[in-house]
This record gives structure tokens, sequence and C-alpha cells, in this order.
């Protein structure tokens, strides 16, 4: 938590491209200290093969790899090279944020989405094929409609909205439609683009309600399927426990119980009574 706090810290004015000797020293704490608990859980797996397919140890090495990257590209004399490098350079440094993954090996909440995710592939499926078609659908539908409202222009190649309508006419071709349906049927609505015409409303209502139900049909069925994957981990939970108190009880029993007497201690015992009785 500490380095991303760091991280998001370094972007401010204030902070950034200043390359603070204090942001460097806690950074290089923080990996160093990621790179041996990877690295001692490597030698101590039981199967190298095993560990490498647990996509949570690959986020660890992508959280701890652009910090080495970054070292060898400053080292190399790459990090002051074009504006291609800075930006390659900054895109490895952006991956540290990977680091906040780590905390879902201790969140059984985090844990319980990721088992949810993971056994709705059908209802996700399904999700990404309605609304696929609704895009290419309405995203259609709605350049079309907005034509009514703006002329070709051919010599500069784009169009132009009347004057009756105003402002600048977006919608330039099909993929900008695209981009008008994703916003508009997931409900986020940014602005950027917007109908001006009547066959433009229609199309954008008609795109609105049928994102309330291409989206809400897939959430219900990853919503049951997470209160099953939380009811089988609360299961889980309780039997391990139930478990490890029958265990502690059994140790107590078996620690008050006497053990049985050795034989050397019998034959004392035995030679006891035989004087006793010549006596």
């Amino acid at each position: 938590i500490m380095s991303v706090v760091c991280f998001t810290i370094e972007s401010l004015p204030a902070y950034y491209n200043r390359d603070l000797l204090s942001f460097f020293i806690f950074e290089t704490i923080c990996v160093v200290w990621f790179t041996l608990e990877l690295l001692t859980r490597l030698a101590t797996c039981p199967s190298v093969r095993e560990f490498f397919k647990s996509f949570l140890n690959w986020i660890d090495f992508v959280a701890i790899a652009p910090y080495y990257l970054d070292a060898v590209m400053t080292i190399s004399g790459a990090g002051g090279g074009s504006a291609k490098q800075l930006l390659v350079l900054r895109v490895i440094r952006l991956t540290r944020v990977f680091r906040v993954f780590k905390l879902s090996k201790y969140n059984e909440g985090v844990q319980v989405v990721i088992a949810t995710l993971a056994n709705s592939t059908d209802a996700l499926s399904l999700l990404f094929f309605l609304m696929t078609l609704t895009i290419v659908l309405f995203g259609s539908g709605i350049y079309f409609a907005e034509q009514t409202a703006a002329y070709w222009d051919e010599q500069n190649r784009t169009w132009i909205r009347k004057p009756e309508y105003g402002g600048e006419h977006k919608l330039q071709s099909i993929p900008y439609g695209f981009w008008w349906c994703l916003v508009t049927v997931t409900t986020v609505g940014y602005g950027d683009i917007y109908p001006v015409t009547f066959y433009g409303y229609a199309v954008g209502v008609l795109a609105m309600l049928s994102g309330l139900f291409i989206v809400a049909f897939p959430i219900i069925i990853i919503g049951a399927k997470f209160t099953e994957v939380r009811d089988q981990f609360r299961r889980r939970k309780e039997e391990a426990l139930r478990i490890r108190q029958t265990r502690l009880t059994k140790g107590k029993s078996q620690d008050n119980i006497e053990p049985p007497p050795s034989k050397l201690e019998t034959d004392a015992e035995a030679l006891r009574h035989l004087i006793l009785k010549f006596e």
C-alpha cells in the first residue's frame, strides 16, 4: 500500500520529475523486500511449475520488474533519449500500480470476486456478445441518423454540421458511433458526442433502453454466482475452523490421558506384591 501511495504522490506537480532521493530510497526498500519475498517463495515452493502457473505470482513479478528495467534504461542512457523512449519508460513505470493486486492474496473479498468472475464465463460471454451486437447496430444507426444535420465537404474530406444545428459534427464515421453507443449503453454519458436530430434522439432512446436490459441480465447471473461463491468460502472457512478445533480438543484429551506403565514398572509392582505376600 505504501509503495502505491508513494507512486501516487510522485505525480503531484510539487514532486513531479524532481527525482527526489527520499522517493528513490523508499522505492528501493520496497522493491528489495518484494524481491526477497518472491525469491523465498520460489525457493520453498514444492513445485516450480505450479509456482509459475499462479496468476498472483506473475503479478508479483510484474510489480517489481519495472524498477529493474527503469534502472537498466537509466544506466544505459535510454531514459534521456527521444520522446518515444521516454514514453516507453513512463509506461514501464506505470506498471508499478500492479503492486496493488498483491493485496488480493490477503483479502478474502477480492478472492471471492476473482472466483466469481472465473465461474461466470458464460454470463460474461453473453454480455460481450450482446454488447458487440448492440454497438454495431446502434453505432451505425446514429451515424446515418445524424447525417441529416450535416453535409459532406469534399475538399476537406470531412462532415460539417449545418448552421441551424450549431456546434461541431463529431460523428465523422461509424467508429465514432461505436464509441457513442458504448458510452450510452453503459449509462456513462460523457457528453462528448450527442445527437441533435429527431432521428438521432430516437436511436439514442432505443440504445439506452437496450443497454438497461443487456447489462441487467448478465449482472443478475453474476450476482447469483457471487452469492454462491461467497457461501462456499464461508463453508470452507467454517469447516477449516471446525477441523482445527477438533484437532486441538483431541490433542488436549491425549495430554490428559496417563501413558501406560512400562515393562520395568510392571515387573517392579509385581515383585512388591510378591514380597508383601510372603511377609
